[in-house]
């Protein structure tokens, strides 16, 4: 039997970044046969207990440096303060990843797309002759800066997150042999929950039958918010027990929740809508919802889409980015233009109003989850893609 492909995943910021959690699902769910998975990770130098117990690796394939890019660290160094920091040890962050290398003979060195840790990679790669992949979720432009943007059209192994992705990278002069597309997959444990309606509709003081529209993700430009409260105040003229149920706070240094809440007072429709801030228990409200919707621009790894569909409710979005791979249009909900907000407000009151529509599009959106982005289907796509990059003709 052949020897499986040794994995080390360079992980040098913060541990909740989502493109990190697609890395540990990954390791989690291949075939431990086929990849064998190993990481290098940030250390936390404000409490390393539980930044292991978090994160829940082996021992044996988990290993912690600090490379200067603690992002727990309160008050935040500015900016310059934290390239100093980075600087000053980028020595030591080096000679131990060398050593690691060296440990485990790895066949590939995996990152993201983030510029401390493509820069490593890209030496380290240099060094060794270990092949660097990299796996881009984001879509790909001189904004991810400009040592990123050049590595990118120069790397001959990059992983997309979705086809929209690859294909800013072939806009741009990514080859085409040089990149292809590796869908996320979805957590189905965390979001394979049991339907009760009840207890979200008494958290909020609602009525038994009140229609939840739920929206979660963080209250950014792209996300989609304002469109979605417009459209909202649209589907409460038909609709005026329905309430929108929005879950999620602003990015750090950023305030475009204040416009969002302005939105909705301009639109009286403080009692309509419900801001629930943060929630740890997402699955739960999304099984208990009769419409997840997120008309999201340029989405380039539909994750809490896919979680949305797993709990079988029907997904309302846009015609943009990863989506429509993702939400087959009429058959697991409805797409529109981003931009359309009578469209948008149609889609939600089309399914509002349909409850036999909405049950039919939650259950085949469920059943396209598990099919196309289930845990051993990606793995294994995950398992074969990395055979054929590095040489081995199957696995």
């Amino acid at each position: 039997m052949a020897h499986p492909i040794k994995v080390l995943f360079l992980h040098a910021t913060r541990e909740d970044a989502n493109e990190y959690t697609v890395h540990r699902r990954l390791a989690k769910n291949v075939d431990p046969n086929l990849v064998e998975t190993y990481f290098i990770w940030q250390r936390s130098t404000v409490d390393f207990e539980s930044q292991k117990e978090k994160l829940a690796l082996p021992e044996s394939r988990a290993f912690f440096f600090d490379f200067g890019r603690d992002q727990e660290i309160i008050p935040q160094p500015s900016k310059w303060k934290r390239g100093l920091m980075v600087l000053r040890r980028y020595p030591a962050s080096l000679l131990f990843s060398l050593r690691k290398i060296r440990e485990i003979k790895p066949d590939v060195i995996y990152t993201t797309q983030q510029r401390h840790e493509v820069f490593l990679a890209s030496l380290l790669s240099l060094l060794t002759g270990v092949q660097h992949i990299i796996h881009v979720c984001y879509f790909i432009g001189p904004w991810l800066g400009r040592f990123v943007f050049w590595r990118l059209k120069n790397n001959k192994h990059i992983f997309s997150s979705c086809d929209f992705v690859r294909q800013t990278g072939l806009d741009v002069g990514v080859k085409s042999e040089n990149i292809e597309t590796m869908h996320h997959m979805i957590d189905f444990e965390k979001y394979n929950v049991p339907h009760d309606r009840a207890w979200l509709r008494n958290e909020f003081g609602l009525a038994p039958d009140t229609p939840i529209i739920t929206s979660a993700a963080r209250l950014d430009k792209d996300k989609g918010f304002v469109r979605l409260v417009k459209a909202f105040a649209k589907v409460k003229q038909n609709k005026p027990e329905a309430r929108l149920l929005i879950c999620g706070l602003p990015s750090p240094g950023t305030d475009h929740d204040v416009l969002i809440r302005q939105t909705v007072t301009d639109l009286n429709l403080e009692n309509e809508v419900v801001f629930a801030g943060y929630r740890d228990d997402l699955p739960r409200i999304f099984a208990a919802s009769d419409i997840f919707s997120q008309p999201i621009k340029y989405d380039a790894s539909s994750l809490v889409i896919l979680g949305a569909m797993v709990t079988g409710i029907p997904v309302v979005s846009s015609l943009s980015g990863s989506v429509p791979e993702v939400v087959v249009h009429q058959e697991t909900g409805l797409l529109s233009e981003p931009d359309d907000i009578d469209g948008l407000a149609n889609d939600l009151l089309t399914i509002l109003e349909d409850k036999a529509l909405a049950a039919k599009m939650g259950a085949a959106g469920r059943e396209r989850a598990l099919k196309h982005f289930g845990p051993d289907v990606i793995s294994g796509e995950w398992a074969r893609k990395l055979a054929r990059r590095i040489g081995k003709r199957e696995v």
